[in-house]
């Protein structure tokens, strides 16, 4: 697994996370958070999906891996992304 991030605007947050990550885990994250297919990442929203990735984490007994924050002082470009649907 690749280090994470968590990054955070004045408005919000996400976790990044490798998008493969979340077929691993069987996740299918909210209309909330945000995917970059081009650069096979997600985005995910603070509030409910990103602590619902963490939990999937830990509950594969794998060691959870470091997580730093990047504050951004402008609204993040990640508001542009397309956001997940549900299939």
């Amino acid at each position: 697994m690749t280090t994470l991030a968590f990054i955070a605007d004045p408005g919000h947050g996400w976790l990044r996370v490798p998008l493969d990550s979340l077929a691993t885990l069987d996740m299918t994250p909210s209309h909330y958070s945000f995917v970059d297919t081009k650069k096979g990442l997600a985005y995910l929203e603070e509030d409910c999906d990103a602590p619902a990735y963490i939990r999937a984490l830990k509950a594969t007994g794998k060691t959870l891996p470091h997580i730093p924050e990047l504050n951004q002082n402008n609204f993040s470009n990640i508001r542009k992304l397309p956001r997940f649907t549900r299939k």
